[in-house]
């Protein structure tokens, strides 16, 4: 049976024999796998009962391996005992009787006739009274209390359950029973359940079950163990993970993620570290370096914008440089007052002026703002005309505007002088009506620039028409007529106060008096203007020169407008790639590519057709009239001709 069940190999957590394990020839026969078995026995040679024919259970033990050349087993130890209670009853029961008639029988005794034996209690059958006397007896031996019940059991002698153990004998290792109950007697401890001889080694994933008939545990999730056999699995160590059952080793987390604690159990507890950013905005997927100028708390924080910079909240990775860079707060915020892309917009309420967003008063406010500065930009005009300091300087404000478009990173301290460049620049959209037209943008700027010069010459051209009217309503007054004017006259005249300055024309004399008070007004460059503004021509050839003068003016206002103007056009062609779409560098909320970007590019060619184009005609035409009435003289070259040309 034991062979069978070691063939099958199954797991029994006890196996119990009636007498086989006690016997040497069994545990011989078996081998090692009698090891654990148990057995119930009556006797064991260890115990520690004695009697006086014997001894202990030890001397009986020497005595019988003696004898018989082998160990004794209870079932020997039982019959040795009974032998000796037997003689001992046979000692008692026939001590009050007279047994001579027998002549020392034991048949006779026994079972002879009951004239053999005569006892004082008239209980002259032998055989029952060694049955009466041993039902009687009360006694102590080598194999323990002896004590018959009614039923003539043995009840003093409790069973005792043995197992076969392992023990060293004379430097040898041998297989012998033991005593394992009950606890008062034993001499080794109870395995039970036995060892399971066929445990199998668990597999990596997994480890021993504290059962050893249950099969092996797979490592829950966020453990691992890499060895086979076990007894406990590992927890994954920081910045691993194992998300299933079984797992003979953890996953390391994506690049440059981290976990919180060990024995993470998803790859969602991997976050990215401080510095680092994902792009899917979600735990358990690769992170990135923090891209420059921005600041990145790890996790699945976004990289934030540094002030200066904006940054997109659906491409947080794509920083941009702001120009200027004060209304980019960061943190994709803008300053107060600022909004939109490149924070390149005012909020609802502010308008611009100054390239800054400014707190709306009143819309007619803005607008009175607004006319003030082009008011401004037509008195510099006619200032420039008279002050050469003020030409060149609107020359040089025009290349500081310039130089304001290139996105270096520019001082704040910078931004108030590109400021007053752009005011002697003559750019339109220094302050703009966004408290009246909330919508107002570049488009409108750039249409307001293209139309600057036109409506100076619309402008002009009402103030001279205005001033031939005054002129031949003189005429009238005085009774004069054109034909009373020769073309010679003109030299004397007009011309001479070209050559030289208003200050000495016919103005003097014949329309503001001539008093010690004009006279000293005369040495001022404002009553030069003034003079150039309201002088009304004496002759048809001074009203003809009137009429180039004061042409000259939107001329002289395209030639100090002309580099501003110039970038303006060019600025509609200029467009940015935010997230893979395009948008206008200087308006980032103006999409480029649409029919409304379209439409402004045409017009934006249009103007610098008609602009630069325009204005080397323009030159070309006033010299050419310059030449055919004699105004430039009869020198042509050198410095008059320059003089006369940038005049006009």
């Amino acid at each position: 049976f034991i062979d069978a069940i070691h063939e099958m190999k199954k797991p029994l957590k006890s196996m119990v024999f009636t007498n086989g394990p006690a016997s040497e020839d069994f545990l011989q026969e078996v081998g090692k796998i009698s090891e654990f078995v148990l057995t119930p026995a009556s006797w064991d040679s260890t115990l520690k009962h004695s009697d006086s024919f014997f001894g202990d259970a030890k001397d009986y033990s020497v005595f019988y391996q003696s004898a018989e050349k082998r160990p004794p087993t209870h079932v020997a130890a039982g019959a040795s005992a009974s032998g000796y209670l037997l003689m001992l009853a046979l000692q008692r029961a026939f001590k009050e009787c007279d047994i001579q008639a027998t002549a020392g029988d034991p048949y006779n005794l026994l079972y002879g006739s009951s004239g053999n034996i005569t006892c004082v209690d008239n209980l002259n059958d032998g055989h029952e009274r060694v049955r009466e006397t041993l039902s009687l007896m009360k006694e102590e031996t080598f194999f323990g209390s002896i004590l018959f019940d009614t039923f003539r059991q043995n009840f003093a002698s409790e069973v005792k359950v043995l197992q076969v153990i392992r023990k060293i004998r004379n430097l040898k290792e041998i297989l012998t029973p033991a005593v394992v109950l009950p606890l008062r007697l034993a001499t080794a401890s109870l395995q039970l359940p036995q060892p399971n001889r066929y445990n199998p080694v668990c597999p990596q994933g997994s480890y021993q079950n504290p059962d050893e008939f249950e099969p092996c545990i797979k490592c829950e999730k966020g453990h691992f163990q890499e060895k086979a056999g076990a007894l406990r699995c590992t927890m994954c160590f920081k910045n691993f993970y194992a998300n299933a059952t079984g797992a003979s080793q953890c996953d390391r987390c994506p690049a440059n993620s981290e976990t919180a604690v060990r024995g993470a159990t998803a790859i969602t507890q991997c976050t990215c570290k401080p510095g680092f950013f994902t792009k899917l905005g979600r735990p358990g997927t690769p992170c990135e370096p923090c891209p420059a100028h921005a600041t990145c708390a790890g996790d699945v924080d976004p990289p934030r914008n540094d002030p200066g910079w904006h940054a997109e909240k659906d491409q947080p990775w794509q920083m941009y440089s702001c120009n200027p860079g004060t209304p980019c707060t960061g943190n994709f915020t803008c300053a107060e007052g600022y909004t939109g892309r490149m924070c390149a917009d005012c909020e609802e309420g502010y308008f611009v002026a100054f390239e800054s967003c400014w707190p709306c008063i009143t819309p007619a406010g803005n607008l009175i703002v607004m006319l003030l500065v082009y008011v401004v930009f037509i008195v510099m005009v006619i200032i420039s005309r008279q002050l050469d300091v003020i030409h060149l300087l609107m020359n040089f404000c025009q290349t500081l505007s310039i130089l304001a478009l290139f996105n270096v990173g520019w001082p704040d301290t910078l931004g108030v002088i590109f400021n007053i460049a752009a005011l002697l620049s003559f750019e339109m959209d220094l302050v703009q009506p966004q408290c009246v037209a909330p919508k107002w943008g570049f488009a409108e700027n750039l249409y307001i620039q293209l139309a600057w010069p036109v409506f100076l010459l619309i402008m002009t051209f009402t103030w001279t028409s205005i001033t031939q009217a005054a002129f031949r309503l003189k005429l009238k007054v005085q009774g004069k007529s054109l034909d009373d004017f020769s073309s010679s006259s003109f030299q004397t005249s007009f011309s001479s106060q070209r050559s030289g300055s208003f200050s000495t024309s016919k103005l003097g004399g014949a329309s503001m008096g001539s008093s010690s008070a004009t006279l000293g007004l005369n040495t001022s460059k404002w009553y030069t203007i003034l003079q150039a503004m309201f002088y009304i021509p004496s002759s048809p050839q001074e009203m003809n020169e009137l009429w180039l003068e004061r042409m000259g003016i939107p001329l002289m206002a395209m030639n100090l407008g002309y580099v501003v103007l110039l970038k303006y056009v060019l600025i509609a062609f200029s467009c940015r790639d935010f997230m893979g779409t395009f948008y206008l560098s200087y308006e980032p909320s103006m999409e480029c590519y649409t029919a409304d970007h379209y439409k402004l590019m045409l017009i934006s060619a249009a103007g610098m057709v008609v602009y630069v184009g325009g204005t080397w005609f323009m030159f070309g035409h006033a010299m050419y009239n310059l030449k055919i009435t004699g105004s430039l003289g009869a020198d042509l070259h050198g410095r008059r001709i320059c003089n006369r040309v940038d005049s006009y």
